[in-house]
């Protein structure tokens, strides 16, 4: 069982624009060895702040191509309650 972890929203913008370790917990969530764990108020913010151009503006990924990437995100991970990815697939 991977281990679980409770990211904030620092982790992923600091992933998106490749600054410190950041990127290497994003990918150890992507890839299984660590589980992202999630609730209704962070998943909000997560999405929040993903999709806020301005923030983002340095960002390497897409916005498009950030929103994959949150939809991977919270697939692997838990979550206090169900939700369902932007791509319509539901995630617990």
């Amino acid at each position: 069982m991977p281990t679980r972890t409770v990211s904030d929203t620092n982790v992923s913008v600091g992933a998106c624009l490749g600054t410190g370790a950041a990127a290497g917990v994003l990918r150890a969530c992507l890839l299984g060895a660590v589980q992202p764990l999630t609730g209704v108020a962070l998943s909000a913010e997560y999405e929040d702040v993903m999709a806020c151009d301005e923030l983002m503006a340095a960002s390497r990924p897409s916005r498009a191509e950030r929103e994959d990437l949150w939809d991977i995100f919270i697939a692997r991970g838990g979550a206090a309650g169900t939700r369902t990815s932007r791509a319509g697939r539901t995630a617990r």
